[in-house]
């Protein structure tokens, strides 16, 4: 009752969803060092899509930027797909990393004694020298800082810029005090922490008596 023939009618195929499977990985470094590079995986299901990355910085950090970071603190590596082929577009987003400050270590020594009605400044007495090789393990400008000293009693905090006053026989703490100063704020440049050889950042000095020099000719004693 009939002949035959043909029938056709048109389709698509959907794209699938953004495949499972891709992960991004970032590890972490010193401010100072040469910046680590991502690792992808999975990523060939679907190769021939664009993509572009994203640092952002959790917690305290704050930053959002396709070039890598380079101030201490943490952030993530969300890497964000096209559309490929086979496949809609997405993203995948690394584990929290860490570029952790560089650690400044100073040696706090003692070279001298303080004496009864010394106007001098504890350096007279008390070296504080970086251990650090600036020129080994860093890679940019050795940052510059500042010391600063603060006298303390066993009564309490001493606020005076000298010495000079305190009698012969009290013990002075002298405690130094290491900051370094980002140029750009005048804050304290979070991408570097203090440390002191052994723990030492303070030295006790007891006053010691002023030398009194006698005069042949009138008997008199001076200063």
């Amino acid at each position: 009752n009939y002949n035959g023939g043909t029938a056709s009618a048109a389709f698509t195929v959907a794209k699938a969803s953004f495949p499972e499977g891709i992960s991004v990985t970032m590890g972490g470094w010193t401010y100072g060092d040469a910046p680590k590079s991502p690792s992808i995986d999975g990523e060939d299901i679907i190769s021939g899509a664009d993509r572009t990355f994203l640092y952002e910085g959790t917690g305290a950090t704050e930053y959002s930027s396709s070039d890598k970071p380079s101030d201490a603190g943490t952030y993530t590596l969300t890497v964000i797909y096209g559309e490929s082929t086979n496949y809609v577009g997405g993203s995948v987003t690394s584990a929290e990393f860490t570029i952790a400050p560089y650690k400044l270590i100073f040696r706090v020594e003692s070279t001298g004694n303080i004496i009864y009605g010394s106007y001098a400044e504890p350096n007279g007495v008390m070296t504080v020298t970086p251990t650090n090789d600036p020129d080994e393990g860093f890679v940019g400008e050795y940052p510059s800082y500042d010391i600063t000293f603060v006298y303390t009693l066993d009564s309490g905090e001493y606020n005076e810029d000298t010495v000079a006053d305190i009698a012969a026989g009290t013990t002075v703490h002298v405690i130094a005090v290491v900051s370094v100063v980002d140029p750009a704020t005048d804050q304290t440049d979070t991408n570097y922490t203090i440390s002191f050889e052994n723990g030492t950042y303070a030295l006790d000095y007891v006053i010691q008596q002023r030398p009194i020099s006698l005069s042949a000719s009138d008997g008199q004693g001076v200063y």
